[in-house]
């Protein structure tokens, strides 16, 4: 037959008095919000330097048209004045001449004038000249923002006048810069 084993009784014996537990170790009150407070500002630090380059155009910006390729057709070149630059601009289709010169923040009458127009419509395929403020050629780490601040342009004014959709930029892409607007 076989022999079970039962376990011993447990007695409580005066000799082994029962253990404490260890205390927990307390936290410098300071020491919290001070190591907090460094995570999150090196936490931003690091943002700020992978978001940013030493001009301060964004790097995103930058990966983003490295990525286009820059063979697109440049727009034709323009001669400069004293007063600005001549650009010549080549409408697809046929544009009303306030349209045309509202892009470029001209006055229709002067670009009217400057191109001995006859009619308000000027028609696809035949160039016209148009005085701007510059043109721009875009070179790495340059956005729309910093090229708006040299030239003292607003974004907006010259977003229209190149037709642009969003402040993406190319390398080497030529940007008209109007003269801004009253």
């Amino acid at each position: 037959m076989p022999t079970t084993v039962r376990p011993k009784p447990r007695t409580k014996s005066k000799a082994s008095p029962r253990k404490k537990k260890a205390a927990r170790p307390q936290h410098n009150p300071v020491l919290l919000p001070t190591l907090l407070t460094l995570v999150v500002a090196l936490g931003l630090l690091w943002g700020w330097i992978a978001l940013t380059t030493p001009r301060g155009e964004s790097l995103l910006t930058q990966l983003q048209s490295a990525s286009v390729p820059t063979s697109a057709p440049q727009r034709p070149a323009a001669h400069a004045t004293d007063q600005g630059v001549e650009y010549r601009y080549v409408p697809k289709r046929d544009e009303p001449l306030g349209i045309v010169a509202g892009r470029f923040n001209a006055s229709p009458t002067q670009v009217k004038q400057q191109n001995q127009l006859t009619s308000s419509t000027v028609a696809a395929g035949k160039p016209i000249r148009i005085l701007v403020k510059a043109l721009h050629r875009v070179k790495a780490g340059e956005g729309l923002n910093g090229i708006a601040l040299r030239y003292d342009v607003p974004k907006a004014d010259i977003m229209r006048a190149n037709s642009l959709d969003n402040d993406v930029l190319r390398i080497d892409q030529q940007l008209v810069v109007p003269f801004r607007s009253h």
